[in-house]
Parts: structure tokens; sequence; C-alpha cells
């Protein structure tokens, strides 16, 4: 039974059933941040009782357990890319294609939008369906595409076209969440006026599967990882706006005051790339490139670490990645982001954005204080235990569902 259908409705409970389509604009699953955080949302709320389906692009793997409707593949987009590119246009259309025909299909309470472009295809859809539209923003649309350089060229000229869709998109969703309370401010009474406002709900990390432990001598072996050197570990993209060349830089600049420790960078696209800047660095046998690491082996991977950091720049996304960590009990060392100061709290080592000497002498510090290092970690658990449960985030999901479905 549905919502719709008169069942009673509320907070912190899960006693109405609701269906919901997650529309997904990007390859889905694959092993990086985006699929992590539409994956765990929706295996949150199954759990609470509510009955989730996806429709994503062509390409990635099913999730166990989920129905996916996927749009028609084109043989010209793979798995394996990442960012924006003109050709998305033309695959948001046959995903758009594709969320119609299973609106058409089968019953939902809701469509549930990640990202703008998922959102804007659940308002393509509904006039022809009625289903509302929550959208879930994970960055500012425009603000993203210029961190990451799509504005260049004769791509400029999209910038005005962009930013009036974006503000579109947000005014005309039956309801708006952030990934964080940053991203909420700039959009509050900027792009939606009062007295709408946007919601907050944040990533979350499964404190169970993410957890303190040993690491593996079979996997630092496997690895090659130098015995007796501690382990500094990076898990996400490997992208520009991660910030990669200035943790390549840092870890040099770090290794001069002390070399009793070990780079693992754990992630993809771009390996070779990396790799090549890193032996121009003059740094390479104290880095180890392990490519891309499955989801449910991260924690094995992380478990290798004795510090974790997150060169992260940007200020317009989240920082998915540092849940893990937390998660794990890994002190962080991070660059000083509204976004990473809300998920670490005073848990976390800051260095000022772009400071590459600050962020290096960061790592030489918790390096050199065993003390400092442990209470960092143990904080860090703490936190993530007691504020970040996948359970807790379903709850606010749900509250967020109910507002939208009771707004007339």
């Amino acid at each position: 039974m549905s919502i719709r259908d008169g069942e009673d409705y509320s907070p912190g409970t899960a006693a109405a059933t609701l269906n919901v389509l997650m529309v997904a604009p990007n390859p889905f699953f694959v092993d990086r941040g985006f699929s992590v955080h539409v994956f765990e949302q929706a295996r949150a709320l199954r759990e609470r009782g509510h009955n989730v389906v996806f429709a994503a692009y062509h390409c990635g793997r099913d999730p166990d357990g989920f129905r996916v409707y996927r749009s028609l593949r084109v043989p010209w987009y793979g798995a394996e890319q990442t960012g924006a590119s003109l050709q998305r246009i033309f695959i948001d259309l046959l995903l758009f294609v594709t969320t119609l025909r299973a609106l058409r299909a089968e019953h939902f309470d809701i469509v549930h939008g990640h990202i703008h472009e998922g959102a804007f295809i659940g308002l393509l859809c509904r006039p022809f369906t009625g289903c509302p539209v929550l959208l879930d923003m994970q960055g500012g649309f425009v603000d993203e595409l210029t961190e990451k350089g799509f504005f260049s060229g004769v791509k400029k000229l999209l910038r005005p076209m962009i930013a009036t869709t974006e503000r579109w998109i947000v005014r005309h969703a039956d309801a708006v969440i952030a990934s964080s309370g940053r991203l909420a401010n700039s959009v509050d009474g900027n792009l939606l006026p009062p007295p709408r406002e946007v919601g907050v709900v944040m990533d979350g990390v499964d404190t169970d599967v993410f957890s303190p432990r040993p690491g593996s001598p079979e996997l630092r072996r496997e690895l090659q990882l130098p015995a007796g050197k501690h382990v500094v570990v990076f898990l996400g993209l490997l992208m520009p706006h991660q910030g990669i060349e200035l943790l390549i830089e840092a870890a040099a600049l770090a290794l001069k005051t002390r070399d009793d420790h070990h780079y693992l960078i754990m992630g993809y696209p771009n390996v070779e790339r990396y790799r090549a800047m890193v032996e121009s660095a003059g740094v390479l046998r104290n880095c180890t490139f392990t490519g891309r690491v499955e989801y449910g082996r991260a924690p094995e991977y992380l478990a290798l670490g004795d510090l974790a950091v997150s060169p992260k720049i940007g200020e317009t996304e989240g920082n998915g990645k540092l849940f893990n960590y937390m998660a794990m009990g890994l002190p962080t060392v991070s660059f000083d982001r509204a976004a990473d100061r809300e998920i670490l709290g005073d848990t976390g080592l800051y260095a000022e954005p772009g400071d590459i000497a600050a962020f290096a002498a960061a790592i030489v510090k918790v390096l050199e204080f065993p003390d400092l290092r442990q209470n960092l970690g143990a904080a860090a658990r703490r936190r993530a235990v007691e504020n970040f449960s996948w359970r807790a985030v379903a709850c606010n999901l749900e509250d967020h569902y109910r507002n939208m479905l009771a707004s007339p």
C-alpha cells in the first residue's frame, strides 16, 4: 500500500511503504562516490520498509536486490567515463524516455532525482504522471561545471542557459535537499526564494562495515608496501578537482622532512597520468597506485592506512570519502573547506585551501605524534557512529518525503 492510499505516516517510523523511483543520471553502479551515495540511500530506505527502483544510464552493475530501468545502450559511452560532457545531453534524453516508461509501467509515490539532471528528467515527466519530484543536490550545477573547466572555449556560451536551467529546476522541484549546510545556504534566498527552504541530508556510512581493524599482511605484501613505514591513504576519483596534483606536491615536501611513510593512492581514472607526475616529483618509490578498488573491498584497503588525506579544494561539492575515513578511525588531513569542516568537525587536521606546504606540514605533524594520531582517529570514529549512520539518513529522507507529499 502506498501513502497515497490513505495510510498514516509519522516521522521516525516506516509505517507507510513508499514506492520511490531514484533517477541516477550516471553510470550505475560503479565504484565511485556518486554511485555509493545513491546505493546506500536506497539500501537504507529499503531496510526501513520502502520499495526503491532505479532509472539509470545503460552502463554499470545492477545492485543486488534492486531493479534498474536502464536507458538504451550507446556504444561510445562507458562506465569508466566521468564528468560533464555534451554527449551526456543525448544520454539524458534517453534516460528521460526510460524514466517515463518506468513511471507508466508501475506506481511510484516519489521521483527522487539525484543531482540536477535527475530532477530535470523527473520534472519533464511530471506533466504526464503527476508524480512529485525531489531534487537531491550534491553541488551547485553551474559552480561545479565551472570548477571542472567545462565552460572553456565556445562552451562558455552555454553558461547563461545552464544557469537559467538550474534556477528553473530548483524552483519547480516539489522539494529540494542538499548534501551540506553550506550548499543549502547558497541556494536559500538565491535560487530558491522564501518561504521555501532547502533541507540538509548529509551522506552517511555503514559503521559496521567500515570499522577499525588491523591491516591485512597478505594485502600489504600483494601491494608491495614497504615494511616498517606508515601508510598515508587516499581513496577517490583521480581527477583534477580532487586535488591529486596538490597531494603529489605535498607528498614530495613531506617526504623531504621525514621518509618513514608511504602513499597508497587508490582510485581511477588517469592512473598513468598521475604516476608520471609522481615520477617527475622524484617520489615514485614512495607511492603505490592501486587503480580501481571495488566498493566492497574499500574497508580492507583503508585498514592499511595510518593516516588519510583529502586534498579536494573546490567549494561546491560534498566529500563522501571523509565518512569512510572517519568510520575506519583514520586521522584525516584535508583542506579547510566548509563541507569538510561540517563532516569532520574537530576531528580533522586542516590546511588553508591550496596551501601545499601547510598540507605537507599537517601530514608530518600527524606522523610525528602517535598520541595525536590515536586521539584524532578515535574521535573521528565516535563522530561517525553518533552522527552519520545510513539509518539516520533514511529517517531524514522519510521526513522530507512526508513533508513533500503533505504539501498542497
